[in-house]
């Protein structure tokens, strides 16, 4: 690993640290206040028993990994004595890029379950997302091995060091990486989006409002908040310096996070209605929803909002 040491100016290194401690509050800020603001609606539409399934597990395990696994990074983020005592600053590092990527990996498979829904079991679909998200996490994962090879220690004032605590700084090398992994995201994400307009567009002729008009809407707001916060994230680590390179990968994540648990929040929402669509010829997708329930369970045919009927 070649892993050189380069300096700053300790008024830049000032700033720097500034502006990630203002970034990460924001961020910890919307994640919890926004937990506390829609508690109820988990309760009101997931507690109640009747909701089971890998969708309702993955609701969970995406609320709460992001809620949870953050904790972590807030106290040794705001009280970093303890890592820099014993040395161990890369291992909050290594912690916090195998969050960063379990968070998003879930991500991945709600969005896999949803379109899987959306396009009747098309086994297709599946397979190119299945493909697309090994893809994500293969690249990211060698992306952030290579990175390391280029990795720098940051040589700043002794009266620094507490106050920047473990905030990983990045080479310009680095941030290139940083940039290849992130883009990964955005494209799968493109793709999902441009996946996802297209079948409700082509339902929403036979179907006007109800659940295609949630899922086109939240597909197009999840798509343009999370296009904004990966663009800024990745201009960061393309034209960030040192510890500004690293300032919004945290921020992304728990914004794709909080958006997804929305986008299910919102598939309970809705009204109890029937439909069968004629797509042209066999297999005919019906749509029966309660409260627009159970689009990410496409398998059970209990309790649906989409299935198909051949």
């Amino acid at each position: 690993m070649g892993i050189h040491i380069r300096s700053t100016g300790p008024s830049d290194v000032l700033v720097q640290v500034q502006w990630n401690v203002r970034v990460e509050l924001v961020s910890f800020a919307i994640l919890f206040y926004d937990y506390l603001t829609t508690l109820d609606l988990e309760v009101e539409y997931f507690w109640n028993g009747s909701s089971r399934g890998l969708g309702t597990i993955l609701f969970y395990i995406n609320r709460y990994l992001s809620l949870l696994g953050n904790i972590p990074i807030i106290i040794f983020f705001f009280w970093p004595e303890p890592l820099l005592r014993s040395n161990r600053c890369h291992a909050l590092e290594i912690y916090q890029q195998f969050f960063l990527s379990l968070v998003q990996l879930v991500i991945s498979i709600l969005f896999i379950l949803r379109l899987y829904a959306i396009y009747a079991h098309d086994k297709r679909v599946l397979t190119l997302l299945c493909i697309l998200t090994t893809g994500m996490v293969g690249n990211g994962l060698l992306q952030w091995y290579i990175s390391q090879n280029d990795a720098a220690v940051l040589d700043i004032p002794q009266a620094l060091i507490s106050q920047a605590g473990c905030l990983q700084s990045y080479t310009s090398a680095q941030g290139l990486h940083m940039v290849y992994l992130w883009l990964g995201v955005l494209v799968v994400d493109l793709i999902v989006f441009s996946l996802t307009l297209r079948k409700t567009l082509q339902l929403f002729k036979d179907i006007p409002g109800g659940i295609v008009t949630v899922i086109m809407r939240d597909g197009v707001l999840y798509f343009g908040i999370i296009t904004l916060t990966n663009s800024a994230n990745i201009l960061a680590f393309a034209l960030g310096k040192d510890y500004m390179k690293g300032l919004l990968p945290i921020f992304a994540n728990i914004i794709a996070s909080v958006m997804m648990s929305h986008l299910m929040l919102n598939l309970r929402d809705g009204q109890v209605y029937s439909m069968e669509v004629d797509l042209g010829g066999p297999p005919k997708l019906l749509i029966a929803s309660q409260r627009s329930a159970l689009v990410f369970k496409p398998w059970d045919t209990v309790e649906m909002s989409v299935d198909v009927y051949v």
